[in-house]
């Protein structure tokens, strides 16, 4: 029971936030951050957000779903816990997100007109030849 009423919470949040967006004007100079699908303050986002406070030429805050990053970070970060209506209305105004693994890491449902960047750390060319059918690869014998 517990999960369902998790994972009602969380859609009914993340529609929140899309449909605010038709009502708020679109910011720019608003980014949000995220990573691990909302869970952990880490990864290759982390990095870039922190590299912010030395460009400060725009609003920025980390999004969380996790309750303990939001308290061990509040007085150190700018940072907003997912769970309340102002980090949606945020959500519903940046015009940037900038996440690690995917959208998820911030909310799932996004306009077309913000922009996505996601910082994966490596693209997923380990096995592109054989993919391709090319003769040469790891365990080819040419």
């Amino acid at each position: 029971m517990r999960f369902i009423k998790v994972k009602i919470t969380s859609l009914t949040y993340n529609l929140l936030g899309y449909f605010l967006s038709y009502f708020c004007k679109k910011d720019d100079k608003l980014w949000l951050f995220g990573s691990r699908d909302g869970h952990s303050y880490a990864d290759n986002s982390k990095y870039l957000f922190e590299a912010m406070e030395v460009e400060n030429t725009v609003n920025y805050f980390w999004v969380t779903k996790n309750k303990n990053v939001y308290h061990d970070l509040k007085d150190l970060i700018n940072i907003e816990y997912f769970y309340s209506f102002k980090c949606q209305v945020l959500i519903a105004k940046a015009g940037v997100f900038i996440t690690t693994h995917g959208i998820n890491d911030i909310s799932p449902y996004m306009r077309k007109n913000k922009l996505h960047v996601c910082l994966w750390h490596g693209l997923p060319l380990k096995k592109i030849g054989a993919n391709t059918g090319a003769s040469r690869g790891k365990n080819s014998v040419i």
